[in-house]
């Protein structure tokens, strides 16, 4: 599987998410905000989380998969 990031203009956009949406089964659409501020404090949420989920994986001795998949999302 391949990621691609496209920007264009909201108009063009919305006929490509319904021309990708055909093909559900083989792709995945997410939708990234261009809000800066949002994203900001997004990634912030998300590295906080991820080193909660690294603290409680030390204390209790388990697998950081949670925590993976946040820094995946990064």
């Amino acid at each position: 599987m391949q990621t691609f990031q496209v920007e264009v203009s909201d108009n063009i956009a919305d006929k490509i998410v319904w021309l990708l949406s055909s093909f559900e089964d083989d792709i995945k659409i997410k939708k990234i905000s261009n809000n800066i501020e949002n994203s900001a404090d997004h990634i912030s949420a998300s590295v906080k989380k991820a080193l909660d989920e690294v603290e409680i994986s030390k204390k209790e001795n388990s697998k950081l998969d949670d925590a993976w998949k946040l820094v995946d999302e990064l």
